[in-house]
Order: C-alpha cells, then sequence, then structure tokens
C-alpha cells in the first residue's frame, strides 16, 4: 500500500468503536462508555490499518457527494445496526446480512458491460444498499437476482448519476473479460500498471 497518505488528518466521518469483541479494533481510542451509540456505526475488523480506514472514509466522503448517498449512509446511521468493515486485496465485495459484516476491495474496480470503470467507492455504496435493505426487511422472501436489481435502481444507479459515473443497465452488465480492473484508489478509475 502507498505510504504517501498515512500522514492525512483523519476526518470524522465514521466513527470506530470497539464493543468489547477481541475482532474488532479501535485503531485511534475514538470509544469511551459514555459516547453515543447512533453514532457507532463503523467498526473494523483487528489489523485493519490507519491507512485503510482513510480509504474507507475517502470513499464514504465520496459517496456523500450525491444526494441519494448522503440519504443512504444517514439512513444507517440513523439505524441501531452496527457494520464491520472488512478490508481484502481480491476483488472481494460482499455483503454478509447474518454477520453485518462488508467485506471491501478499496483498490477493486468494476468493468461494465460496455468497458467503462466503476469506481470502489461506488462498489461501497452498492454493498450499503444491501445494509439499508437489510435494516428495511427487505432482504427476506426475496430472489438474489430481486434484491440485486432493486439495490441497482434504489441505490447504485442514482449515485452513479448524481456522481456522473458509469451506470450498469442490470446487474450483469459486467465485462466478462477484466471484469475487476485494479484501479489507484477507491475514488478513481485510473487502472494501475
Amino acid at each position: 500500500m502507498d505510504d504517501s497518505r498515512s500522514g492525512q488528518r483523519w476526518n470524522q466521518l465514521v466513527s470506530v468503536c470497539q464493543w468489547g469483541s477481541s475482532d474488532l479494533w479501535d485503531p485511534l481510542g475514538l470509544c469511551d462508555e459514555s459516547s453515543n451509540q447512533n453514532q457507532k456505526t463503523f467498526l473494523f475488523t483487528k489489523g485493519t490499518t490507519e491507512e485503510e480506514i482513510i480509504l474507507f472514509n475517502k470513499a464514504l466522503e465520496h459517496i456523500s457527494q450525491s444526494e441519494r448517498g448522503r440519504e443512504l449512509i444517514s439512513n444507517i446511521e440513523q439505524s441501531d445496526v452496527v457494520i464491520t468493515i472488512s478490508f481484502n486485496y481480491n476483488d472481494n465485495v460482499y455483503y454478509y446480512p447474518q454477520s453485518k459484516t462488508i467485506e471491501w476491495d478499496p483498490f477493486s474496480g468494476l468493468r461494465t458491460g460496455s468497458g467503462e470503470i466503476q469506481l470502489p467507492s461506488l462498489s461501497l455504496a452498492h454493498e450499503l444498499g444491501h445494509v439499508e435493505q437489510d435494516i428495511m426487511g427487505e432482504l427476506e422472501g426475496r430472489s438474489i437476482i430481486e434484491i440485486e436489481e432493486e439495490n441497482l435502481r434504489r441505490t447504485e444507479t442514482p449515485i452513479a448519476k448524481q456522481l456522473d459515473l458509469p451506470v450498469r443497465s442490470n446487474y450483469f452488465d459486467v465485462c466478462q473479460k477484466d471484469p475487476f480492473p485494479r484501479v489507484i484508489d477507491p475514488t478513481s478509475s485510473i487502472p494501475v500498471n
């Protein structure tokens, strides 16, 4: 990982709190017994680096530049759900409703059928859309394709359009050749050479 960002200033967009679990981490000591529970929205798995938290915050800031993104983040923050963020570097981007965990690769773009690259921040927004669906009880009794298409319609596409990013025509609108290009940053479509 590029160490040039390690000196960047930590922003307060995300509150990171440990709730007695040895698998979760409060890297900057932001949590105490008196902190407001509604601010405890995102936790990180043990071993998460400050650099990864900065990348996550950068992606959330990018998402929040859209009206739908702000609404999405607000809906999640106003719930009592706590989401664990687990970083990986093997193109896995997924929401696990049972554990309330998002796996996210901050350098994995998604190449649409037209060949354009969606940003890793948009894939995070897509998974946050599943969190919102979970909070609203919309994951039960529906097929995976129904869940994915609804999330595309309600969250991913509006955010993409509002941020002038590539849009998928449907959930399967993904290029089969090099579908997950590595990019230089969660808010960039510039491929890593």
